[in-house]
């Protein structure tokens, strides 16, 4: 994939590597172009000359070949730091492996995910090659190493062999000598085997000399020579660690500082290893030395023993001999080198291409069409049954009579009273609030027939404050009232007194003061001036603790008092939960109205009423289910009437995996 245009900033490259830059370039024919930058300013430019930008200076060149074709085309270019490009590509490619554990095949599979197909392509074509190219350039680096120190030495034993023919003509000619007769044949024969001997060591030592010699001057951190004919194991072993551990030290070294604690490890073990190099070379050397000396003292015994042979015998022996090392040190170097140079010409990469890179142009990589679909439909369905199900987890609260049926384990719900305004005075009419306090009454007296046969007494509590208690037996009160019984409506709630709010009555008097002995009961009894048959007992202003107060054996007196002068009974009392005074009282009730108050009354209030009810602390316990909204009652929206379930209340009760 070839670019019609070739940018060259003239800014340092750690400006440009760091810098975010867009524009773009449109040709406009081979010898011009437009420029317009980021923020649309556009101007016409020459190829070749310097556009200013905001990092510095730039040159578009053209490519003539292939810019006819990109005539009036926008080309867009966007330059960013190359850590964040580089992190971009790495995070877009990916390769796998296709390995089976039962049928290894070493074979990896590179995809890249781009926007531009051919640039993917490119892209990973030019990884391969570079990977390829990085790792035959590993392998060559140790093979360079040898093979430059197997020239230098070639260079200098070919001054040294030079020198030594030269010697050896000048002997000859000097003392006019052709050929000479050896006459202690079998003397010299066993002279020779010596001589082999010596020569071959001589190579080792010549070598292993030139080696140290190297490994004195050679930089703190550079490669050794490796397979150089040292004829020692433990040479070469310590000659490959060493440049393995060197090879590992540059690998981390691209991606690490000096100081990395790994680099150091590595550089503490590569002076021990140079160390036991030098060591071992000195003792390689010095057990050569020792050999050498022991064959010539044996060459020197035999020559001892042809004195015969000619003064210029000898002399060219010698220098023969000479020759000779030379010759095969020069022969064996010039082997080794054809070796290095072999082994650099035939370096193949470790990675071979198959399939090469092509573009999948069937379909989109991402996205895929059917998994989206198949995740918007599942969403679709299932996001609002999610709702419905999330929202059902943090409803804390009873909000419909069904809500309430799944908690409650052997208490009648003898009522729903709708949400309605809490001023408004109960009224004799076919409403549904109206309606409601009828429902109650009747079950009430459903319930008490039994009960008692003189006055029946009904406390109305709640757990908490706010449920509506002085509301419901203010109404059930009228109720009653308006049946034609003689009702009283007593005010037992000393800490929070609302009746006497609720009737607006001047007068402050009430139990308190009868139970203490200031007033008599027909003093703190009042009549309500529009219900006749209604009469309310208040709580007074209480002097002492409440409990105390109601602790009185006055109380059994006066609900005795009570029982025979009303039909009906009714008492508000103080929640359960904040105070004892309800349960005090607990033991003067023939029927108990337990409020529970919709979209207010917390769930984990429920197992406290349920206690009440299975320890009996409460006589004839009913709940009350308070303040429902219409929509949720069982009437529907008006009396008489079923109103229609709602989608949402249907799909609720689904839900629900409880007994509704």
């Amino acid at each position: 994939m070839t670019s019609p245009v070739h940018l060259n900033f003239l800014v340092k490259d750690s400006v440009l590597f760091n810098s975010y830059l867009y524009f773009e370039i449109i040709p406009l024919s081979t010898s011009e172009f437009q420029y317009i930058d980021e923020y649309e300013v556009s101007s016409t430019h020459e190829f070749g000359s310097s556009v200013r930008t905001a990092i510095g200076d730039l040159v578009v060149t053209p490519e003539q070949h292939i810019l006819d074709n990109y005539f009036g085309t926008k080309l867009k270019v966007v330059l960013s730091p190359v850590k964040e490009f580089v992190n971009m590509y790495k995070k877009n490619l990916s390769v796998m492996s296709d390995n089976d554990r039962m049928d290894p095949t070493n074979l990896l599979e590179v995809l890249f995910v781009d926007s531009q197909p051919q640039k993917a392509k490119a892209f990973v074509d030019k990884l391969v090659e570079n990977y390829n190219l990085l790792a035959i350039e590993r392998k060559n680096e140790i093979t360079n190493i040898t093979y430059d120190f197997i020239n230098e030495r070639i260079t200098r034993i070919s001054s040294e062999l030079s020198d030594v023919d030269q010697q050896q003509e000048q002997f000859k000619v000097g003392n006019q000598i052709t050929d000479i007769s050896s006459e202690a044949g079998l003397i010299l024969q066993a002279e020779e085997k010596n001589q082999e001997q010596i020569i071959n060591l001589r190579t080792q030592l010549n070598t292993s000399q030139q080696m140290l010699i190297y490994l004195k001057n050679k930089g703190k951190f550079e490669l050794l020579p490796s397979n150089i004919g040292v004829e020692d194991s433990n040479i070469n072993t310590i000659i490959n660690q060493y440049n393995d551990l060197m090879l590992q030290r540059k690998r981390l070294l691209r991606s690490s500082g000096e100081n990395n604690p790994v680099i150091l490890q590595i550089n503490e073990q590569l002076f021990s290893l140079d160390q036991s190099l030098l060591n071992s070379l000195n003792a390689f050397i010095n057990s050569i030395k020792i050999r050498i000396n022991t064959l010539e003292a044996n060459n020197e015994k035999l020559d001892s023993r042809i004195t015969s042979v000619p003064g210029q015998e000898r002399k060219s022996r010698d220098i023969r001999r000479q020759q000779e090392i030379k010759e095969a040190i020069f022969l064996y170097l010039l082997q080794k080198r054809e070796e290095s140079a072999i082994a650099m010409a035939t370096a193949s990469p470790n990675a071979e291409v198959i399939d090469p890179a092509h573009v999948n142009l069937n379909e989109p990589v991402s996205p895929n069409k059917t998994k989206t679909y198949l995740a918007l439909i599942i969403l679709g369905m299932g996001l609002p049954f999610g709702i419905l199900y999330v929202s059902n987890i943090f409803d804390t609260k009873y909000s419909s009579l069904a809500d309430l049926k799944s908690d409650v384990n052997n208490i009648n719900i003898i009522a729903e009273i709708p949400g309605i305004d809490r001023n408004n005075d109960l009224k004799l009419k076919n409403d549904l609030s109206t309606e409601s306090f009828r429902h109650l009454r009747t079950n009430l007296d459903f319930y008490g027939k039994s009960v008692t046969e003189t006055g029946r007494v009904i406390f109305v509590t709640s757990s908490i404050n706010d449920e509506g208690k002085t509301f419901v037996a203010t109404n059930l009160a009228k109720t009653y009232a308006l049946s034609n019984r003689r009702v009283l409506l007593v005010e037992a709630d000393f800490r929070n007194p609302d009746v006497v709010k609720s009737f607006k009555y001047s007068k402050k008097e009430g139990i308190a003061e009868y139970l203490s002995g200031k007033r008599s009961l027909k003093d703190v009894i009042l009549q309500d001036p529009e219900f006749k048959n209604l009469f309310v007992l208040t709580a007074g202003q209480a002097f002492v603790n409440p409990s105390i107060l109601l602790d009185d054996k006055k109380v059994s007196g006066l609900f005795r008092s009570l029982r025979r002068d009303f039909e009906v009974i009714i008492v508000d009392t103080a929640p359960t939960v904040l105070v004892s005074d309800t349960m005090v009282l607990g033991v003067e009730a023939d029927q108990t109205l337990y409020l529970v108050r919709a979209e207010y009354t917390e769930k984990e209030m429920m197992p406290h009423i349920i206690g009440l009810h299975e320890e009996k602390r409460l006589p004839n316990m009913n709940i009350v289910f308070n303040d429902v909204k219409k929509g949720q009652l069982r009437y529907g929206y008006r009396y008489g009437e079923v109103g229609p379930e709602s989608w949402r209340k249907k799909l609720k009760n689904i839900l629900k995996f409880n007994k509704a």
